[in-house]
């Protein structure tokens, strides 16, 4: 028979009650709180490391040079009309979007203005420049949205309960990083709790072994808006004991821990996962100095803020306008080029001297009004 929603719930609240008796129960329990604690700690430091992408020994493209420079003056960008970056594709304001979360500057109207309804992967994880009514609005711009990571949003809960209805198409989602408003344990607990059991109501209904009357029954059966597509559930900060208890009642899902990524034996399996869900598309960037870019690049989103998009605090060692930098840039370019193509052109016209007869060649110097000289013999006649 097919397993009902209210028959799932219950086997998670069963299987999540033994995981609490066996943490009251220290004697019981086959996991350590502090190797849980050091996995998560080296889990962090393995994301906080990669969040700077190494530079390749390859030249850059045009187009990673041409977003490097829109990345590098981001800032100045975000000031313009709308219009300017609407009209950039997603491959173009991916890179972008990634450069501000990892400034700091991921803002409610950045959001907006660099997000594009074609978007098959989001990242806006440990962004709490970010509000409540934002994200919502953003995820109902994205249906072919098939990656989030939402680690750290304030409004995960709500996301949760909504996520089948904005995104059907989604098959990874990573999530966690819950705070309490008291910074209490138990509230952060309760928080996991409600979205273990809102991730399970937004699964299909497993029909194992279950046959439905027609295929009219089957196909409404699929119709329900639903996760059919999630196979992918990154919680690192998930107990392990708690994670037993949402497979046992999702067998459908993988779920990953921080304990299961920084194991020796599934460290190498799970590299892809310790990066940043936006990795690909920061490593788009062609000379760009991640160092210098914004007070904060390079940590953690969310520990150190750069400032604020629109704020008064602004950097005065660029006097002049985006316009005159690339006029100035341009001319350079172009009195360079000159040069080169004069010079290129004058050993191109000593080669076809060379080609020519004698009697052409002094035909063709005098045309040219280069007076002949006849040599002279230097011999002293004796």
């Amino acid at each position: 028979m097919p397993v009902s929603p209210s028959g799932t719930a219950r086997v998670f609240d069963e299987a999540w009650e033994g995981a609490e008796a066996e943490e009251r129960h220290p004697s019981r329990s086959t996991a350590c709180p502090q190797q849980r604690l050091q996995a998560l700690k080296a889990y962090e430091v393995q994301y906080a490391s990669r969040l700077r992408p190494c530079s390749s020994n390859t030249l850059p493209s045009l187009q990673a040079l041409c977003l490097g420079c829109l990345a590098t003056y981001l800032h100045e960008f975000l000031e313009l009309d709308d219009c300017f970056l609407a009209s950039l594709p997603w491959a173009w304001k991916a890179p972008l979007l990634a450069v501000a979360r990892r400034q700091g500057m991921l803002s409610d109207e950045v959001l907006q203005k660099l997000i594009d309804s074609e978007a098959p992967v989001l990242d806006i994880s440990r962004s709490p420049g970010l509000t409540h009514d934002s994200i919502h609005k953003c995820l109902q711009a994205l249906p072919n949205l098939r990656h989030l990571d939402m680690t750290g949003c304030s409004s995960q809960l709500s996301l949760l309960c909504k996520l089948h209805e904005y995104c059907p198409q989604l098959e990874s989602l990573r999530m966690g990083k819950f705070v309490s408003r008291h910074s209490q344990q138990s509230g952060i607990l309760w928080q996991e709790k409600a979205a273990g059991k809102a991730l399970l109501q937004r699964l299909p209904r497993l029909s194992h072994d279950a046959v439905q009357e027609s295929w009219e029954d089957e196909q409404q059966l699929q119709d329900q808006p639903a996760l059919h597509k999630l196979r992918l559930v990154l919680w690192p900060d998930l107990d392990l004991r708690h994670s037993e208890a949402l497979r046992k009642a999702a067998p459908q899902l993988q779920i990953v821990t921080a304990d299961m990524m920084v194991s020796p034996r599934k460290l190498h399996a799970s590299s892809a996962l310790m990066e940043p869900l936006d990795q690909e598309y920061a490593a788009m960037l062609g000379n760009f100095k991640w160092n210098s870019a914004g007070s904060s690049a390079g940590a953690v989103p969310g520990a150190q803020h750069a400032p604020a998009y629109g704020s008064s605090a602004r950097s005065t060692a660029h006097a002049l306008s985006m316009a005159e930098r690339f006029r100035a840039a341009y001319e350079s370019r172009a009195a360079r080029v000159a040069v080169v193509r004069e010079r290129n052109a004058q050993k191109e016209r000593r080669r076809e001297l060379r080609a020519l007869g004698s009697a052409e060649r002094a035909v063709h110097l005098a045309e040219q009004g280069v007076p002949l000289v006849a040599r002279t013999n230097s011999r002293k006649i004796r």
